[in-house]
């Protein structure tokens, strides 16, 4: 089960986000949300996800400034995917958004299949990195156990006679 976390001031926002993914993708997500970008960020610190849906404005803490502190952060282990929303179509936004890997950047109000391409999408790019995480991870291991072989049959081969 994937984590995904969203981030926004609205509370109508964010539940009928929540429930929107929830019908879409059942029992694919765990969801938590966030009031604006401290909040998710402690919330980041908790447990990772895998995914995040914020806003770019919000009191306390906006969603780009939050973006630069989560990826300046070496606390935060896996970067998560990031989709944004936005109720500006500013061209400043969609720089800073940029700036800092933002994979999808959503116009409110959000558009159903728009949010659910966006997240495929996601998805997709997720499982990849998975897979090849793994594939390394088996690189690694197989490495690891050759060279133990070839230790191996060194220290038990027969000295040689001078």
């Amino acid at each position: 089960m994937r984590q995904l976390l969203i981030i926004d001031d609205e509370k109508n926002i964010r539940h009928g986000l929540q429930v929107m993914i929830e019908r879409e993708f059942p029992g694919h997500y765990a969801i938590r949300c966030a009031r604006h970008g401290a909040e998710g960020l402690e919330m980041l610190h908790e447990l990772a996800a895998d995914i995040i849906i914020t806003d770019i404005r919000m009191p306390v803490l906006d969603g780009i400034t939050m973006l630069e502190q989560l990826r300046a952060s070496s606390e935060v282990l896996q970067q998560p995917q990031v989709i944004v929303l936005s109720g500006h179509d500013d061209f400043e936004y969609a720089k800073a958004a940029i700036r800092y890997q933002v994979r999808e950047y959503l116009l409110k109000p959000i558009r159903r299949d728009d949010l659910f391409e966006a997240l495929k999408g996601l998805e997709k790019e997720l499982t990849r990195q998975q897979s090849l995480s793994q594939r390394l991870e088996d690189a690694d291991l197989y490495q690891r156990q050759w060279q133990e072989e070839q230790l191996s049959r060194w220290l038990e081969a027969p000295a040689e006679e001078a």
